[in-house]
């Protein structure tokens, strides 16, 4: 009798089978029997030979007593001991199954029997508490039987829900829960609800709590109002529902959230704390049901357009701007979920929420996706080759500032500017994506692609540059060189330009670097990377930006030393001449050498072209380089390569001042900032040797040790061989006398600080002092040096250049050995420790700014100058003076050019108006002998600039700008009557003078701030181009152009009066919105052709409390053609000045469900 595996299977299908249990039993127990028999019947048999009939007989009756024995007990080890001793005998084997599947009938049996108890007890009587408790006992039965208790259970759980639910559906219906109507609820009906609610989630929690994206049945009865109200709107042939602005639904759900959120908690909160659930989550979970439909639905149209317009490339833009416009608002819908409530629908939050932009997108096979994808790389490819195609996307952004105040910064061309903002841009767009895969593939196919592209157009257009101004093979230093082919101007010119053109290269290479480099630290990036390497274990770069930074740093270095070597070629090229005609075995001395004018005149203007874009670290490793090329060139072709008498040891001094006085800004010497080149180890050699021929000249040389005792600097950068070699340069040479003449009248005295005594400083153009008695005025004391000092006359005033070893004091700061300084009157002077101290005073009386006010703190720069403060020592008033950055001087026009600016600033003495800052008086102060400052003294306004005015406020209200407008258009309109033009108008320029209430009840003068009595506005910079330069000024403007009407940015030299108006119009839109109307953010086009085709609107919601009035103002004001444009008084008779116009309240607006859609109103306006 075979037994079969499956006996359980095939005789206990359903309950009922247990009452046929004592029948398996008993065929069990036959074949148990049965074996019982066979083995007495093997016993009997007669065997013959040497069979052990004994030993047989023992084993049969072994076999016998244990098939015996099992009847009572479970056998199977008896078995198993018989099958050890006797071996794998079949009989044995089948017994061992049969005694098997015997206990697996009893056990099924048992767990049958509770089955049938637990069946038993689900009844109507039992709590919902109880059939949780009974729901934990089914979970331990097998499925079949866990699946026919669950079927008994949920039928009476089905039973309970319904009556439950229908007297909740009532009882909310009857409260008109959640309707327009009635926004309150008594605390009556709240006991009602509460209860009803929270049995339904018992309920439910019971068989079947539900897990995200599925929602419970309760939440779905309480939130029913809002959902068909949103299906309403979102779901049917209604203005609501437009594909266009899923914002739309979107806010919808997030008011709902907002105005209803306090009392849907109130209701669901313990509810679901006992079931371990956040009421707030499961809140949102249900909210995003719809909200998920709603989507799903509108990415099937959107993915069946694109199919469908493939060869419509207008539709199939479109379509693929709603795409990204969905995915976008619904991301950001995302990220606001989280931000707000910190929504994670997963029980302990072990999983991250992907929003329901991944389960949306994941859903529809990746279509979706990859459109976006694909439209997104589009349209970022049309804003990238926009960027890198404009006329000026390499031109220096020189307005560029990372932080308010910063000088001295990186300036990047507008085109690296441009892409940064890019990438920043697109971030955002896959920022709140969540989903791995395509954030990376979103980075690699879009934005690492556009880096990769830039950096291949910087790179040609660096070989481009390089060949076409061949700046790599400039002239050698050779007597008697081939001449350059171009002349010197063009040649020059063409440098000018390359420079420029390499410097954009690099400027903007080094912002790429820059931008990377704070990319690979931003936590998305580093997080994005770590995912990546976990599957990628054979990357080993640091960050996604790694090789684009190895990329763009190879090519800024390529450009440093192609500076470096261009410095190299074109410094001696400068110097060429200067070296090979110069003499200096000659007899006497004269003012420096034209022939270095090349150099004085071309490396500033080379430099400049870097010290205008360049970090001030950069800028300080560049010209440390090229003071490093300088003063080598000067060392080996000029000091190592001639002979020297005294004369022309002193015509090198000058020579070598001269250069460092002329370049010293640019090259950072003679500089107290961090930044300087003073230290140079290859400047400072060439100051100790020509220090070194200058002591020495004419004198007994001591040996080179004993030699150096007497330095301070103990000529340290300079070896041995150097010193004997350049003391071997050195001759003596008798020099003719000083022929100077000495005129009758003194230029300066020197009053001794410790006595009455004073020194006559004689009336000539120069004037050594110093303890030899060679010297024109002779000092006394131990320390003074024999040639200390040397006074030149310079136009009217005393220049004076430190030539001593132990110190030239000015005012108590050491001047410090060949530099130089104006004296001014009242100037302190201390030669050494021992030479005394006195204080400098002309003989003739000079005006200067220094005798009447006292200069203080700075109060503000700009492009053109530094304000600081001051008071007038006579009167104690205090005033603003405005210190213009320092011109050169000594040309032939500059008598001229003085007189001139004298006629012009009588003028703006004689203007006076109560809405125009006054000028008080102008100096003119040399600041060296080759350059000068511009003093101009204003009156002082103590409230600061509008522009801070609008910057803390925000914007100002229409009723504060109006008052305001009034007070500038009165003093426009009288500079405009005198025929000036100010022509930078814009929130900088119009000062503040406010002052406070006194007391709490003071009646303010106009709409002014609570604790503001009265706001005197006023314009100021008026006039400036007279004391910088037209030139300067106009390309200043143009520079920054967010203001300055546009015949002025189309070089039109005749504009009128109307190009204030323009400026008028731009400042009453910034003041009424808080932003301008022209900006390249607003692009494209940029900035400047918005502002040539007068391309701008106004935005809503910005402007739509403004009234239409104040927009029909500004549309006359910003008119391209200046004759169209409004004048001052036309400005002034206009409605919003002559009639008493209050503010507009009223919005156009379309109600939906407690929500205001904007529409568009008259006059540019649009959303943006």
């Amino acid at each position: 009798m075979e037994v079969e595996d499956d006996f359980i299977d095939l005789n206990f299908t359903k309950v009922e089978d247990l009452n046929k249990l004592e029948e398996k039993i008993h065929e069990l127990q036959l074949k148990s029997d049965e074996i019982v028999q066979l083995a007495q019947v093997k016993s009997t048999v007669k065997h013959t030979g040497t069979f052990d009939q004994e030993g047989f007989d023992s084993a049969v009756d072994k076999i016998v007593s244990v098939v015996g024995s099992i009847q009572s007990e479970s056998g199977v080890d008896k078995v198993d001991e018989l099958i050890a001793e006797f071996g794998n005998v079949s009989v044995f084997e089948q017994l061992k199954v049969k005694l098997q599947s015997r206990q697996s009938i009893l056990e099924d049996m048992a767990q049958l029997n509770q089955a049938q108890q637990v069946q038993d007890r689900i009844t109507p009587d039992l709590s919902d508490d109880e059939l949780g408790e009974i729901a934990k006992q089914i979970d331990q039965f097998n499925s079949d039987i866990t699946a026919l208790l669950y079927h008994k259970l949920n039928e009476e759980i089905s039973v309970r829900r319904e009556t439950t639910s229908s007297k909740l559906t009532k009882l909310l219906q009857q409260t008109n829960w959640l309707s327009k109507e009635s926004d309150t609820i008594s605390d009556e009906t709240l006991s009602q609800i509460i209860p009803l609610f929270t049995q339904l989630i018992n309920l439910q929690n019971i068989t079947h709590a539900p897990t995200y994206p599925n929602t419970w049945y309760a939440l779905s009865l309480l939130l029913d109002p809002i959902i068909v109200r949103f299906e309403y709107h979102f779901n049917t042939n209604k203005e609501t529902n437009k594909l266009s602005k899923p914002e739309w639904a979107l806010n919808y759900m997030e008011t709902f959230l907002t105005n209803h959120l306090t009392l849907l908690c109130l209701i669901v909160d313990d509810a679901f704390k006992r079931v371990g659930r956040i009421g707030t989550y499961e809140i949102i979970t249900c909210l995003l049901v719809p909200i998920r439909n709603k989507v799903v639905s509108m990415l099937h149209i959107i993915n069946s357009n694109i199919v469908k317009y493939t060869q419509n490339k207008v539709l199939l833009e479109k379509n693929g701007v709603l795409l990204s416009h969905l995915i976008f608002e619904l991301s950001s819908f995302d990220q606001r979920l989280v931000n707000t409530y910190k929504y994670n629908p997963y029980p302990e939050f072990k999983v991250k929420w992907t929003g329901v932009t991944s389960d949306v997108l994941l859903d529809s096979n990746e279509v979706a996706i990859e459109n976006w994808l694909n439209f997104e790389q589009e349209l970022a490819s049309n804003r990238f080759n926009q960027i890198v195609n404009t006329e000026d996307a390499f031109a220096i952004d020189s307005d560029y500032q990372e932080h308010e105040h910063e000088v001295h910064i990186l300036k990047p061309t507008y085109s690296a500017y441009s892409l940064v903002k890019l990438i920043t841009n697109l971030t955002t767009h896959f920022k709140s994506l969540n989903i791995v895969k395509y954030q990376l593939k979103y980075i690699s196919k879009i934005q690492m692609d556009f880096l990769e592209r830039y950096h291949q157009i910087l790179q040609k257009q660096y070989h481009t540059t390089l060949d076409k101004y061949n700046l790599k093979t400039r002239l050698q230093l050779i007597p008697g060189a081939i001449k350059d082919p171009l002349g010197e101007t063009t040649r020059v010119d063409n440098i000018v330009i390359g420079l420029t053109q390499l410097n954009q290269v690099y400027c903007s290479c080094k912002f790429m670097v820059n931008s990377l480099e704070i990319w690979e630290d931003e936590l998305i990036f580093i997080q994005l990377w770590k995912t990546y390497k976990n599957i990628s274990s054979d990357l080993t770069t640091d960050s996604v930006f790694t090789g684009l930074i190895t990329q763009y740093d190879s090519l800024v270095n390529s450009i440093l030393n192609d500076y470096y070597e261009f410095f190299n070629q074109e410094i001696k090229e400068l110097l060429k001449t200067y070296v090979n005609k110069t003499q200096w075995m000659i007899n006497s001395t004269g003012p420096p050498n034209d022939l270095l004018t090349p150099l004085t005149t071309n490396l500033p203007r080379y430099l400049t072209i870097f010290r205008a874009c360049v970090s001030s670290i950069d800028y300080f490793n560049i010209t440390e380089n090229i003071v490093t090329i300088l003063t080598k060139i000067i060392y080996e072709y000029i000091l190592t390569n001639n002979q020297f008498t005294t004369a022309g040891i002193k015509q090198l001094i000058v020579d070598f001042s001269y250069i460092v006085n002329e370049t010293h800004v640019e090259l950072l010497l003679n500089s107290d900032d961090e930044f300087s080149n003073d230290g140079n180890e290859n400047y400072v050699k060439l100051v100790q040797a020509i220090d070194l021929l200058d002591s020495m000249c004419g004198r007994e040389v001591p040996p080179v040790e004993q030699l150096r005792d007497g330095y301070e600097h103990k000529l340290e950068k300079l070896t041995d061989d150097e010193v004997t070699d350049l003391l071997e340069r050195s001759h003596i040479t008798t020099i003719s006398p000083n022929k100077r003449t000495t005129l009758d009248h003194p230029l300066a005295k020197l009053f001794d600080t410790s006595n009455n005594h004073h020194i006559t400083i004689p009336n000539k153009q120069v004037i050594l002092l110093g303890r030899s008695s060679t010297c024109d005025v002779k000092l006394s004391g131990n320390d003074v040096s024999s040639k200390h000092c040397q006074m030149t006359l310079v136009r009217d005033y005393i220049n004076v250049l430190d030539l001593s070893s132990n110190g030239l004091y000015v005012n108590d700061e050491i001047l410090g050995k060949q530099k130089q300084v104006i004296l001014k009157n009242g100037d302190k002077l201390a030669f050494a420790k021992t030479g005394g101290e006195y204080i400098f005073k002309y003989t003739a009386k000079r005006q200067s700014i220094f005798d009447d006010y006292i200069i203080g703190k700075q109060l503000g720069s700009g492009h053109y100058a530094v304000v600081k403060e001051a008071t007038n020592k006579l009167t104690g008033e205090i005033v603003a003076v405005k210190i213009f950055h320092a011109n050169k001087i000594g040309n032939s026009k500059q008598a001229e050019e003085q007189e001139k600016l004298q006629q012009e600033m009588n003028l703006l003495l004689s203007i006076n108006h109560p809405n125009i800052v006054k000028f008080v008086s102008h100096y003119i102060e040399p600041l060296n002998q080759y350059s000068q400052n511009t003093y101009l003294v204003l009156e002082k306004m103590n409230s600061g600039e509008l522009f801070q005015r609008i910057v803390t406020k925000g914007k100002l209200s229409p009723n504060e700008t109006r008052a305001m407008f009034r007070q500038i258009l009165s003093g426009l309109d009288y500079l405009h009557d005198k025929n000036i033009i100010h022509r930078d108008l814009k929130p900088e320029n119009i000062l503040l003078d406010i002052t406070p209430k006194t007391h709490p009840g003071q009646i303010s003068t106009g709409p002014w701030d609570t604790a503001e009595y009265d706001i005197k506005v006023k314009i100021a910079d008026f006039g400036l181009a007279k004391f910088i330069g037209e030139l300067k000024f106009t390309n200043t403007l143009c520079g920054t152009p967010a203001y300055v009407a546009p015949e002025i940015l189309n070089n039109n030299r005749h504009y009128t009066t109307k190009v204030d108006l323009w400026s008028m119009g731009v400042l009453l839109y910034v003041c009424l919105c808080g932003f301008p109307p022209f900006s390249d953010e607003l692009g494209p086009p940029n900035m400047k052709q918005q502002i040539l085709t007068g391309k701008y609107a106004f935005y809503s919601p910005y402007w739509d409390d403004i009234d239409d009035i104040v927009l029909d103002l500004i549309s006359n004001l910003l008119v391209v053609d200046a004759g169209s444009r409004f004048n001052v008084k036309e400005t002034l008779n206009h409605f919003w000045f002559t009639e008493d116009v209050s503010e507009s309240t009223e919005t156009n607006t379309s109600a939906m469900s407690g929500e205001t859609i904007s529409q568009e109103t008259s006059i540019k306006r649009m959303s943006i």
